[in-house]
């Protein structure tokens, strides 16, 4: 019976999961934000071309807050999973 943290099971690593490389964590990241980026220009371009009479305004700016947040909860897993590390200098 092992007491500490890290038990292995057939070599797997419990407290050591793979880590993601560094650049498909910094283009999800990229896509994220080009996607935020668009869809608050396409609110924008709603706004102006249907001068707040429509919903597509609303449903533009809905998706960039759900992109938003999502972005922040995949930002904050992947620290906790150890994917990405705070730089020091």
């Amino acid at each position: 019976m092992t007491t500490g943290r890290c038990r292995s099971v057939q070599g797997f690593q419990w407290d050591n999961p793979p880590a993601a490389p560094p650049a498909i964590m910094r283009i999800i990241i990229v896509l994220a934000f080009i996607g935020i980026i668009a869809s608050l220009g396409s609110a924008l371009v709603f706004l102006v071309r249907d001068r707040g009479n429509t919903s597509r305004t609303l449903n533009a700016l809905t998706v960039r807050v759900g992109l938003s947040v999502t972005l922040f909860l995949f930002i904050l897993l992947s620290y906790w999973m150890g994917w990405i590390e705070p730089r020091s200098y």
